[in-house]
C-alpha cells in the first residue's frame, strides 16, 4: 500500500481534502489531527509518485507531502 500525507496551509484541509478526493488514482482521503492534516490512499502503489507529482501538488493549498510506502502484515 502507498498514503501520502499533506500537510496544507491553515485553515485550507477540508477544502484540499476534497480536491484531493476527486482525483481518479486516490481510493480514500482522511482528515488528520497532529503534524499532517491528510491522508490520502493511492490505489495502485506503483503509481504514487506520478500522483504526487503530476495531480496532488498541484493542488493549491498544499504545503507539504510525504509519501509511506507499507506492507500489511495481518
Amino acid at each position: 500500500m502507498a498514503f501520502v500525507i499533506v500537510k496544507t496551509a491553515v485553515g485550507h484541509e477540508k477544502a484540499v481534502a476534497k480536491e484531493l478526493a476527486k482525483i481518479d488514482e486516490v481510493s480514500e482521503v482522511y482528515l488528520l489531527t497532529g503534524e499532517y492534516d491528510i491522508l490520502v490512499d493511492a490505489k495502485d502503489p506503483s503509481t504514487v509518485i506520478d500522483l504526487i507529482a503530476e495531480k496532488l501538488r498541484k493542488v493549491g493549498g498544499i504545503q507539504e507531502t510525504r509519501t509511506i510506502f507499507t506492507e500489511k502484515i495481518k
